[in-house]
């Protein structure tokens, strides 16, 4: 019974925060751009919770264009028709999804930052994530499938 109490009071302890840490604004680490730009990270709390979660969404949104090109790819290996319609009804549905959810973040409290374009942002996501389908599905210069090494 002892240590049952002994293993209860440390788990407690290390629970419990020792200093209280408010929220802290500003430049954000080197390491979240590329070298010479700068991010900051708003002192509106509000402002900062809308621009994360607009962030978010552009994650998302980049994870469902690949979803998109990766099921357009299984349908092409499996010769069905009509992949192109396909392939642009699904990016289609995701970018209203993306359009949707940021409007309403532009509309919730103080809004978004005027410093990012976020449906630029998109158009820039939905082009790197079709120039990447060159690598993703091995395109060389001669247009000869490669397969080399895999590197997991």
């Amino acid at each position: 019974m002892p240590r049952l109490l002994l293993l209860l009071a440390a788990l407690l302890a290390m629970h419990t925060p020792s200093e209280a840490r408010g929220r802290v604004s500003g430049e954000l680490p080197a390491i979240f751009t590329l070298p010479g730009e700068k991010a900051f990270v708003s002192p509106d709390k509000d402002l900062s919770r809308n621009q994360a979660l607009a962030s978010k969404e552009l994650s998302r949104l980049s994870l469902n264009f690949e979803k998109c090109y990766a099921k357009a790819a299984r349908d092409f290996s499996k010769g069905r028709t009509e992949i192109e319609t396909r392939l642009e009804a699904c990016l289609a549905v995701v970018q209203l999804r993306y359009e949707v959810r940021i409007t309403a973040l532009e509309s919730r409290g103080p809004g978004l930052p005027e410093c990012a374009d976020y449906r630029a942002l998109a158009v820039e996501t939905s082009a790197n994530m079709q120039a990447l389908n060159a690598t993703t599905y091995c395109a060389s210069a001669a247009g000869a499938i490669i397969d080399g090494a895999i590197l997991y």
